[in-house]
């Protein structure tokens, strides 16, 4: 969640292509790939959470949820 949080964060403080140039784009690419790993280690204590709980023979219907969860954003 820090990882994510983080390059949230940095991605609000981005300065514009107007006032750095090619740079931003370019920052702002490595700042989306940032997210994309913080995604990533989210997802599975997610869905580990989700199927854990869920009753047993609702388990794979429940933990598909958050894969759609994660296709929506």
């Amino acid at each position: 969640m820090t990882i994510m949080g983080l390059g949230t964060f940095l991605v609000g403080l981005l300065p514009t292509y107007g006032q750095i140039g090619i740079t931003a784009p370019l920052l702002l690419i490595v700042l989306r790939m940032v997210q994309g790993l913080g995604l990533g280690g989210e997802w599975g204590g997610a869905v580990l959470m989700v199927v854990e709980y869920a009753p047993v023979k609702r388990r794979a219907f429940t933990g598909a949820w958050c894969s759609l969860a994660i296709r929506s954003e």
